[in-house]
Order: C-alpha cells, then sequence, then structure tokens
C-alpha cells in the first residue's frame, strides 16, 4: 500500500516527465505518470498525429481507477489542455471523449477512411 494519495502529490511532480522530446509531434508521444517516489503508476498520456484532417494531433489519456477517483483525470486533462497550448505548436487538438465526444471523432476518423479507399 502507498503511503500517501495521489490528491496529496503536487501535479508538477506527477507530471515532470511530461516534457515533448521535439518541437513537432512524432508518430506517437507517450508520457506514463508515477507517484512521486516513482512506485505507481497513475496513468499516461499519449500524443499522436491526428488521423483527421481538421485536427493536428490528437490526444488520449487515461487513469488508474483509483486515481480517477481521487480527482487526478480532471486535474491531469486540465493540465494537458495547457501543457499542448503552451510546448507544442498545434492549433487544433482533438481530445476523444473529452473535447470531442467518442461518436463524433469514430466517424470523423472513418469518413477519413472511406475517402482514402479507392
Amino acid at each position: 500500500m502507498i503511503a500517501h494519495t495521489p490528491t496529496a502529490l503536487t501535479l508538477p511532480l506527477r507530471t515532470a516527465r511530461m516534457t515533448p522530446r521535439v518541437p513537432v509531434v512524432p508518430p506517437t508521444e507517450v508520457s506514463p505518470h508515477f507517484t512521486a517516489d516513482g512506485s505507481r503508476e497513475l496513468g499516461s498520456v499519449y500524443v499522436a498525429p491526428s488521423p483527421v484532417g481538421a485536427y493536428d494531433a490528437v490526444v488520449r489519456m487515461w487513469v488508474t481507477k483509483a486515481d480517477y477517483d481521487a480527482g487526478f483525470d480532471a486535474e491531469l486533462y486540465t493540465w494537458v489542455t495547457n501543457w499542448m497550448q503552451a510546448a507544442w505548436p498545434f492549433k487544433t487538438v482533438a481530445y476523444p471523449g473529452r473535447s470531442i465526444d467518442w461518436q463524433t471523432w469514430d466517424a470523423l476518423v472513418a469518413a477519413k477512411a472511406v475517402r482514402k479507399s479507392p
């Protein structure tokens, strides 16, 4: 059992590993998040090129159930959206399941796939 709860950790400590390694998005940028002592993963953030032309990048993220219940999901989403605006060169970023619902996102991706097929 971990002696401290995720909410006791400061966001900068939990997201210390979340720095872009290059000025443009690589095929997939993965940033795991751990407790301050590194003993337990809290969740992860994935940044990738968007398959939908209206967006420059797509960001997906997850947190463990315990950390979701502790409020870390909302805190991480706020931090990531600010981080993407400040540290990455994208004008439009999709956050499926958050800023755009999954049904709409899936339809946009499917429409793009149909346009690409012969």
